[in-house]
């Protein structure tokens, strides 16, 4: 499915996806000293839950 971005509603509602997703991520899956690379929901069916979410980070140098 591609997501549209053609009217102000859908721009609207795709910013308020990646924000409650962002800040799920980062407060559930990002650990220390990473940074967030990637993320990938999984869903099947009729239902808007997500059944697996791939998340990539790679570490921060400290320094």
């Amino acid at each position: 499915m591609e997501f549209l971005r053609e009217t102000e509603l859908e721009k609207y509602m795709l910013n308020k996806l990646t924000e409650v997703v962002r800040e799920y991520v980062e407060t559930v899956y990002k650990p220390i000293d990473s940074r967030h690379r990637k993320t990938v929901m999984v869903f099947t069916g009729d239902r808007y839950r997500p059944i697996d979410i791939i998340t990539r980070f790679v570490n921060v140098k400290k320094k």
